[in-house]
């Protein structure tokens, strides 16, 4: 820009030199610095103008004569900003609503008009709005043990979380603090499960346990073996095989039985501490992994399972009926119709003049609300000629298991037929 009047700018005299010094370089490079930067959202007004070349507005000269004007006030225009500069400068600009905030859940405080005659401003933090205080029926989140994320008080369904439902143990990732007797325990929901499992089966192979993060447990660490420094468990290696079996102690039992919820005792789920046989060791080991595979078909078809029981519990209430009536000899005073009564009485089969056991019966609802049992068989390589083909005949459902010397598993629920 010149600085040199036109003839219609000093027409009548009426421009002063100090209004031209307003929109001269001084201002222009005020103006430059406050529209050169990206995120500037205003430009200087004529005052800030005046007051950075106040210092240059004192009397100027302009053209021949001695007309001394004054250039009108006006805004310079702003440079233009780069496109990318123009989307950053409006997306400041633009305010977010309080549904926008709202939905975030984090944002700054703004102020919101109420409409009428006397408006009055309502200072609105959207972290202010707890969800707790509404009555919409909203998810709860889980509270640990005592919170509605309880395994006892929403039912589950995982075949896995049903032998901790009548447990007053902690159920949080956190580990938390039980008391039995004069001894102090710390336990996390991983944990219960693991105890729970392991006390309903006697005796698990630690490859079908998990810890916290739902990963196979190591025996030398995490979960296992902060239960085994508590002396809660004990593990015992198996030939030739890389994982461990795992069982209760005297104290792991006590614990579960100290902190079960009263129940029914002739259904309610049974516990058992230490090896009961050792020479069946690997094949008793078997038997959980087993029932995951029988359960998960169960709950595909809607099923719930309630408990479990072993052949432990059906041949120990089995011995207590038949020698009832016993004179002393040690010989049982009942017959053979007395005997395939009792067990039909308790779905079991008869042949061969005496009752055959399962491994497991696992006892559920069943979608229409009928109770119904489950007898599972784990068959391993050792099953062979007449023990094969008694476990065919007996309807169970089989589950081929591994061994040492042949390793590998089956799947297939009918297996005894390939080892007759």
């Amino acid at each position: 820009m010149s600085p040199q009047l036109t003839a219609r700018e000093s027409e009548g005299g009426r421009l002063q030199p100090s209004d031209l010094i307003a929109g001269g370089p001084a201002c222009w490079r005020a103006n430059e610095r406050a529209t050169g930067v990206a995120k500037a959202s205003r430009l200087p007004s004529s005052k800030e103008c005046d007051s950075r070349s106040a210092s240059a507005s004192a009397s100027t000269t302009f053209g021949s004569g001695d007309a001394r004007a004054r250039r009108p006030r006006t805004r310079a225009r702003a440079r233009p900003l780069p496109k990318r500069a123009r989307a950053g400068a409006a997306n400041q600009r633009r305010e977010p609503t309080g549904e926008r905030w709202q939905a975030a859940g984090v944002g700054p405080r703004r102020e919101q008009k109420k409409s009428g005659p006397r408006a009055v401003k309502i200072m609105f933090d959207p972290r202010d709005d707890d969800g707790r205080d509404r009555d919409d029926g909203g998810r709860e989140l889980s509270r640990g043990s005592r919170g509605p994320g309880d395994v006892r008080d929403r039912g589950s369904d995982d075949p896995r979380d049903v032998f901790m439902r009548d447990l007053d143990l902690p159920r949080s990732r956190e580990r938390e603090h039980v008391l039995d007797r004069d001894r102090d325990y710390s336990l996390r929901e991983s944990e219960t499960r693991t105890l729970a499992t392991i006390g309903a089966f006697r005796v698990v192979s630690s490859r079908d346990l998990q810890d916290h993060n739902g990963r196979t447990v190591d025996p030398h660490s995490g979960d296992l073996r902060h239960l085994r420094e508590q002396g809660l468990v004990r593990t015992i290696p198996m030939d030739g095989r890389k994982d461990v079996a795992v069982v209760l102690t005297d104290l792991g039992r006590h614990l579960l039985e100290s902190h079960r919820h009263e129940r029914d005792r002739d259904h309610r789920q049974e516990f058992y501490a230490e090896l009961k046989k050792p020479r069946e060791m690997e094949h008793d080991a078997q038997i959980y992994s087993a029932y995951l595979r029988e359960a998960e078909r169960l709950q595909e078809r809607g099923a719930r399972v309630e408990r479990v029981v072993l052949d432990y519990e059906l041949k120990r209430e089995y011995q207590q009926w038949l020698h009832e009536r016993d004179r002393g000899d040690g010989r049982p005073d009942r017959d053979e119709n007395e005997i395939e009564e009792w067990a039909s009485s308790h779905d079991l089969p008869y042949f061969d003049h005496q009752v055959h056991f399962p491994d497991l019966r696992i006892e559920y609802e069943d979608i229409d609300g009928r109770h119904e049992r489950e007898d599972v068989e784990v068959m391993t390589v050792h099953y062979r000629g007449g023990r094969a083909a008694a476990a065919a005949r007996s309807g169970f459902s089989c589950h081929g298991g591994s061994s040492a010397r042949t390793g590998g598993r089956s799947d297939d629920p009918d297996l005894a037929g390939e080892f007759i």
